[in-house]
């Protein structure tokens, strides 16, 4: 149970951080004209959808040092994704945060969706 605590607060915590980064996008192109077809459109369109999903992450997070059973399959879901744009950007160019975030992902969906191992009594 403490595990999925501590997992539970390190994704509340990268998931504000990445709203913050997301909500920092978003404002700057408050004051740009907007039409359907612009590019500001489909940048702020972009970014709310993700800012939408780090909240959901958020929410996740809470739940799960709760643990709560949707918040690990949630998580552990995101988890998957996250991995595999992970091993995607490490393809396109190779960064250390990416191959850390990877790393993470990877450990957090293996630990969110094995199965729960109850200690006999």
């Amino acid at each position: 149970m403490k595990t999925y605590g501590i997992l539970g607060i390190l994704w509340l915590i990268l998931g504000c951080f990445d709203a913050f980064y997301n909500i920092s996008c978003i404002l700057p192109a408050l004051y740009e004209p907007v039409h359907a077809g612009s590019k500001v459109f489909h940048y702020m369109w972009f970014h709310g959808c993700v800012l939408l999903l780090n909240l959901a992450v958020i929410a996740a997070g809470l739940f799960l040092t709760r643990g709560v059973f949707w918040a690990r399959w949630f998580l552990g879901s995101v988890a998957v994704v996250s991995f595999i744009a992970a091993l995607a950007q490490i393809g396109i160019s190779f960064s250390s945060l990416q191959v850390m975030w990877g790393l993470f992902t990877l450990i957090s969906a293996i630990l969110l969706l094995k199965p729960r191992q109850d200690s006999p009594a």
